[in-house]
C-alpha cells in the first residue's frame, strides 16, 4: 500500500539539487540589495491570495512586520484572510473537480476553513462527496483511482485495492460519503500522501525540488505516524512555514 522505507530516498532522489547541510529552507544567492518586508507581503499576497498587493487593506501586514511580527505569522494571516481562504478553496475545487467554487462550497469550505478545520480534512470531504465520486466514474473502484491519483500521483497497487476496498464497502464505517471521507483522509495523511504534497508545495511556492532536509521536516509535520510525531499539523501551517521561509523573503526582492 504504503512502502515506507522507499518513499523518502524515491523522493529525494528526485527533489535532491545539490548537497544541503542545514535542516532549513535554504537561502537564495547573497544580495546586494536585500528584499524589503513590502517586497514579501505583496509576493505573499499573490501567492497565497492571487492578487496584487492593495494598499488599503494590505499595509497592516507591512506594518505588522515592520514593528517585529514573524515572516511565518504574517504569511498565515494572509493565507487565513478572506481573499487567502477564497482562494484556498477555489483551488481545492480546480484540482479535485475541474471547475471553480460556486459561492455556496465558498460559504461551506471557506467557512470550515476559517472556523479552524485542517486544510486535509477539507480537501478530504470535497473528495469524499457524490459529485467528485460521479466524476470520478461513479463506482468504488474510479473512486480510488482518482483518489491516487489526485494525492499520490500514481495508480492505485493491489494492497491498497484491497485495504481501501474493503473500507468503502463497510456499512459498519457510516455513510457512503462518509467511508469516501475516511478513506481519502487515509491516504492523504498517509507519508506518501504528505510527502507528494511537500514536493508540490515546494514546486508552487519556491518554484523548486524540495531538498533532503526540508522534506522529511514538512512531510512529517502532515502525517500521523508515531515515527513522525503522531500529530498531523494543519498544512495550512506548512504553506505558512514554507512562504515564511527566508528563502522566499530573498526572492520576493528579485
Amino acid at each position: 500500500m504504503f512502502s515506507l522505507m522507499s518513499l523518502f530516498s524515491r523522493a529525494t532522489f528526485k527533489a535532491r539539487p545539490q548537497a544541503q547541510t542545514r535542516l532549513q529552507l535554504e537561502g537564495l544567492e547573497d544580495r546586494l540589495v536585500p528584499a524589503t518586508n513590502q517586497q514579501f507581503v505583496e509576493s505573499a499576497i499573490l501567492a497565497l491570495d492571487n492578487r496584487p498587493f492593495n494598499a488599503a487593506t494590505d499595509q497592516q501586514f507591512v506594518t505588522a512586520l515592520n514593528g517585529g511580527s514573524s515572516l511565518t505569522a504574517g504569511a498565515l494571516q494572509i493565507e487565513k484572510s478572506a481573499d487567502g481562504t477564497a482562494h484556498t478553496v477555489d483551488n481545492l475545487f480546480v484540482h479535485l473537480l475541474l471547475r471553480h467554487a460556486d459561492s455556496m462550497a465558498q460559504t461551506t469550505f471557506g467557512g470550515m476553513l476559517t472556523g479552524g478545520a485542517a486544510l486535509q480534512d477539507v480537501k478530504a470531504m470535497i473528495m469524499g462527496s457524490d459529485e467528485y465520486f460521479a466524476f470520478a466514474g461513479g463506482t468504488n473502484d474510479n473512486f480510488l483511482k482518482s483518489v491516487y491519483a489526485d494525492q499520490l500521483g500514481r495508480a492505485i497497487d493491489p494492497t491498497g485495492q484491497a485495504f481501501f476496498g474493503g473500507e468503502l464497502t463497510n456499512a459498519a464505517l457510516g455513510t457512503d460519503a462518509a467511508r469516501r471521507q475516511l478513506v481519502a483522509s487515509q491516504v492523504i495523511k498517509s507519508p506518501e500522501g504528505a510527502i507528494n504534497e511537500t514536493l508540490v508545495l515546494y514546486n508552487t511556492y519556491l518554484q523548486r525540488k524540495a531538498d533532503i532536509q526540508g522534506l522529511p521536516f514538512f512531510a512529517g509535520q502532515m502525517t500521523d505516524l508515531p515515527l513522525f510525531g503522531g500529530k498531523v499539523s494543519d498544512e495550512q501551517n506548512v504553506i505558512a512555514s514554507i512562504v515564511g521561509s527566508q528563502e522566499f523573503f530573498d526572492g520576493s526582492g528579485r
